[in-house]
């Protein structure tokens, strides 16, 4: 079992710390951990003889509070250990702590990350300030804020999720504005996943993101993929590229799928996979 190389860890249960840091601290060969968790929980202290797996070079945080991550990044960091996290995926943020949590992760792992996978969208949050006698506020959190691609010039490989809920929620011509400041010379990939073709605006300058991603400054671009989902338009959809696009389609860099698949990037082998749910009751127990 210490031979693994993936885990995946998620609890069910607020009652107590989560023992996180301890769990991992078990598989000295772990290179993948991958955390699926819907709601905040607090992560236990690790202990002194704590010792970090130093293979470990993939994160993929799905569903996950950055509260919760937080102590996490902190006890990664106090080991040096983040410049060797090269593959990197964060969840939604659906509050400006997340925003800001993500923002702070994204400075402390630099240039590190050669794959980044996140989500982009407006979230609007709905706040009742009393219980006896609710206020509906509306709040809107805009999670571009978080990102700064210009932060990470060894990207290779690049996946924007749209996951805006409403269409209203969220402006999707900032996903392509918002490139502009990526300035990665080994770049070779950008995905863009769950974006609606047809709703974005007709005006949007796409001359000029074609020019700007077929330009010198991506010298090792291999292709530009746009997974959108299937609403009965996908043809329309590729001939929307293809006409929107020119310079990206004649070099051979576009690709177009509207069948959604789940991270069809090449992954690292899992030769030796260990998948473990575990409620906290049961671990502390043991």
């Amino acid at each position: 079992m210490s031979g693994a190389s993936y885990l995946l860890c998620r609890w069910d249960s607020k009652a107590e710390p989560a023992p996180l840091i301890d769990m991992i601290c078990l598989f000295p060969a772990l290179e993948e951990l991958e955390i699926r968790q819907g709601f905040e929980v607090s992560v236990s202290s690790p202990p002194a003889t704590a010792v970090l797996p130093r293979p470990l070079r993939r994160l993929e945080l799905v569903t996950t509070p950055f509260k919760t991550i937080r102590p996490f990044f902190a006890w990664l960091d106090a080991f040096g250990h983040l410049p060797n996290v090269d593959v990197v995926r964060l969840p939604r943020l659906k509050s400006e702590h997340d925003v800001l949590g993500a923002r702070q992760i994204l400075q402390q792992l630099g240039g590190a990350p050669q794959y980044l996978d996140i989500a982009l969208q407006h979230t609007t949050v709905v706040r009742t300030s009393s219980s006896l006698l609710p206020k509906l506020t509306r709040h809107t959190v805009n999670a571009c804020t978080a990102f700064d691609l210009s932060l990470h010039p060894n990207l290779k490989e690049l996946v924007i999720r749209d996951l805006s809920l409403r269409r209203f929620d969220f402006d999707r011509n900032r996903i392509l504005l918002w490139l502009t400041s990526l300035a990665a010379p080994a770049f070779e990939r950008l995905v863009l996943v769950g974006i609606d073709l047809m709703a974005l605006n007709q005006s949007f300058n796409w001359a000029a993101v074609d020019a700007f991603l077929c330009s010198e400054r991506f010298p090792r671009l291999q292709g530009v993929l746009f997974h959108y989902q299937h609403t009965g338009h996908h043809c329309d959809n590729h001939a929307f590229l293809r006409e929107t696009l020119p310079l990206l389609e004649a070099a051979g860099l576009l690709r177009k799928k509207w069948m959604l698949t789940y991270r069809d990037t090449a992954a690292l082998s899992k030769c030796s996979i260990l998948g473990i749910e575990f409620a906290l009751t049961s671990v502390l127990g043991s």
